[in-house]
Protein backbone atom coordinates (compact mmCIF):
# COMPACT_ATOMS: atom_id res chain seq x y z
CA UNK A 1 0.00 0.00 0.00
CA UNK A 2 2.81 2.57 0.72
CA UNK A 3 4.50 1.61 -2.55
CA UNK A 4 1.23 2.44 -4.26
CA UNK A 5 1.02 5.77 -2.38
CA UNK A 6 4.61 6.74 -3.61
CA UNK A 7 4.12 5.74 -7.38
CA UNK A 8 0.99 8.11 -7.14
CA UNK A 9 2.71 10.85 -5.47
CA UNK A 10 6.10 10.61 -7.19
CA UNK A 11 7.85 13.95 -8.23
CA UNK A 12 9.54 12.43 -11.39
CA UNK A 13 7.18 9.69 -12.54
CA UNK A 14 9.02 6.99 -14.48
CA UNK A 15 7.49 4.29 -15.95
CA UNK A 16 9.97 1.89 -14.05
CA UNK A 17 8.95 2.43 -11.00
CA UNK A 18 5.70 0.74 -12.10
CA UNK A 19 7.82 -2.27 -14.12
CA UNK A 20 9.08 -2.78 -10.56
CA UNK A 21 6.03 -2.96 -9.21
CA UNK A 22 4.18 -5.22 -11.69
CA UNK A 23 7.69 -7.75 -10.92
CA UNK A 24 5.64 -8.20 -8.15
CA UNK A 25 2.63 -8.58 -9.12
CA UNK A 26 2.87 -10.34 -12.63
CA UNK A 27 2.17 -13.72 -10.94
CA UNK A 28 -0.39 -12.97 -8.79
CA UNK A 29 -2.43 -11.16 -11.84
CA UNK A 30 -1.87 -14.11 -14.39
CA UNK A 31 -3.30 -16.61 -12.22
CA UNK A 32 -6.71 -14.31 -11.93
CA UNK A 33 -6.53 -12.53 -15.45
CA UNK A 34 -4.31 -13.34 -18.07
CA UNK A 35 -6.49 -10.36 -19.74
CA UNK A 36 -5.78 -8.11 -17.59
CA UNK A 37 -1.73 -8.89 -17.23
CA UNK A 38 -2.01 -8.61 -20.96
CA UNK A 39 -3.44 -5.17 -20.28
CA UNK A 40 -0.97 -4.38 -17.82
CA UNK A 41 2.06 -5.39 -20.12
CA UNK A 42 0.65 -3.20 -22.74
CA UNK A 43 -0.01 -0.21 -20.35
CA UNK A 44 4.28 -0.68 -19.57
CA UNK A 45 5.42 -0.99 -23.30
CA UNK A 46 4.55 3.16 -23.12
CA UNK A 47 8.31 4.30 -22.01
CA UNK A 48 6.86 7.68 -21.94
CA UNK A 49 3.97 7.55 -20.59
CA UNK A 50 3.13 7.00 -16.68
CA UNK A 51 -0.09 4.83 -16.32
CA UNK A 52 -0.41 4.67 -12.77
CA UNK A 53 -3.90 4.88 -12.27
CA UNK A 54 -4.68 2.43 -14.74
CA UNK A 55 -2.11 0.35 -14.02
CA UNK A 56 -3.18 0.20 -10.19
CA UNK A 57 -7.06 -0.14 -10.78
CA UNK A 58 -6.50 -2.95 -13.44
CA UNK A 59 -4.23 -4.99 -10.25
CA UNK A 60 -7.44 -4.22 -8.16
CA UNK A 61 -10.11 -5.45 -11.09
CA UNK A 62 -7.96 -8.72 -11.09
CA UNK A 63 -7.39 -8.87 -7.05
CA UNK A 64 -11.41 -9.39 -7.18
CA UNK A 65 -11.67 -12.28 -9.69
CA UNK A 66 -11.59 -15.55 -8.05
CA UNK A 67 -8.99 -18.11 -9.52
CA UNK A 68 -10.17 -20.58 -12.32
CA UNK A 69 -8.37 -24.03 -12.39
CA UNK A 70 -7.26 -22.83 -15.62
CA UNK A 71 -5.53 -19.85 -15.08
CA UNK A 72 -3.96 -21.19 -11.82
CA UNK A 73 -1.88 -23.97 -13.68
CA UNK A 74 -0.91 -21.21 -16.42
CA UNK A 75 0.68 -18.83 -13.96
CA UNK A 76 1.94 -22.18 -12.12
CA UNK A 77 3.75 -23.20 -15.07
CA UNK A 78 5.16 -20.12 -15.69
CA UNK A 79 6.38 -20.08 -12.19
CA UNK A 80 7.88 -23.34 -12.38
CA UNK A 81 9.99 -22.26 -15.22
CA UNK A 82 12.28 -21.12 -13.33
CA UNK A 83 13.07 -24.14 -11.84
CA UNK A 84 13.64 -26.48 -15.31
CA UNK A 85 17.18 -26.66 -15.42
CA UNK A 86 17.82 -26.72 -11.77
CA UNK A 87 15.09 -28.62 -10.08
CA UNK A 88 16.18 -32.42 -9.48
CA UNK A 89 14.22 -34.99 -11.12
CA UNK A 90 12.18 -36.20 -8.23
CA UNK A 91 11.03 -32.24 -8.23
CA UNK A 92 9.98 -32.09 -11.84
CA UNK A 93 7.98 -35.37 -11.11
CA UNK A 94 6.30 -34.34 -8.28
CA UNK A 95 5.29 -30.78 -10.09
CA UNK A 96 3.79 -32.75 -13.03
CA UNK A 97 1.83 -35.54 -10.41
CA UNK A 98 0.12 -32.36 -9.26
CA UNK A 99 -1.13 -31.41 -12.89
CA UNK A 100 -1.95 -34.46 -14.08
CA UNK A 101 -3.45 -36.56 -11.11
CA UNK A 102 -4.78 -33.81 -9.00
CA UNK A 103 -8.09 -31.45 -9.82
CA UNK A 104 -7.11 -28.62 -8.74
CA UNK A 105 -9.02 -28.04 -5.60
CA UNK A 106 -8.22 -24.71 -3.34
CA UNK A 107 -6.36 -27.07 -0.70
CA UNK A 108 -4.58 -28.75 -3.69
CA UNK A 109 -3.83 -25.32 -5.21
CA UNK A 110 -2.70 -24.22 -1.61
CA UNK A 111 -0.22 -27.42 -1.46
CA UNK A 112 1.38 -27.13 -5.46
CA UNK A 113 1.93 -23.10 -4.55
CA UNK A 114 3.67 -23.91 -1.14
CA UNK A 115 6.12 -26.33 -3.34
CA UNK A 116 6.60 -23.67 -5.43
CA UNK A 117 7.55 -21.45 -2.71
CA UNK A 118 9.89 -23.83 -1.48
CA UNK A 119 11.35 -24.52 -4.54
CA UNK A 120 12.03 -20.91 -4.82
CA UNK A 121 13.90 -20.77 -1.60
CA UNK A 122 16.23 -24.06 -2.32
CA UNK A 123 17.26 -22.38 -5.83
CA UNK A 124 17.54 -18.83 -4.34
CA UNK A 125 14.95 -17.13 -6.76
CA UNK A 126 14.80 -13.67 -4.93
CA UNK A 127 12.44 -12.08 -7.91
CA UNK A 128 9.85 -15.07 -7.06
CA UNK A 129 10.50 -14.68 -3.20
CA UNK A 130 10.18 -11.19 -3.30
CA UNK A 131 6.55 -11.38 -5.59
CA UNK A 132 3.02 -11.20 -4.33
CA UNK A 133 2.10 -14.66 -5.79
CA UNK A 134 3.10 -16.49 -2.70
CA UNK A 135 0.88 -14.15 -0.82
CA UNK A 136 -2.33 -15.88 -0.20
CA UNK A 137 -0.78 -18.77 1.47
CA UNK A 138 -0.06 -16.68 4.81
CA UNK A 139 -2.92 -13.82 4.71
CA UNK A 140 -5.77 -15.51 3.88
Amino acid sequence: MIKRLYNYLRITPHIKYLEIEWGKYKYLILERSPDNYQKIRLLLTKKEEYPVEQFYRLIDESLEIPVTQNHFINAASHVFGYFKKTASAEEKTIYTNYLEHYVMTPSVMNELKHFLYQLSFKYHEKYLIDSHYFIDLYYR
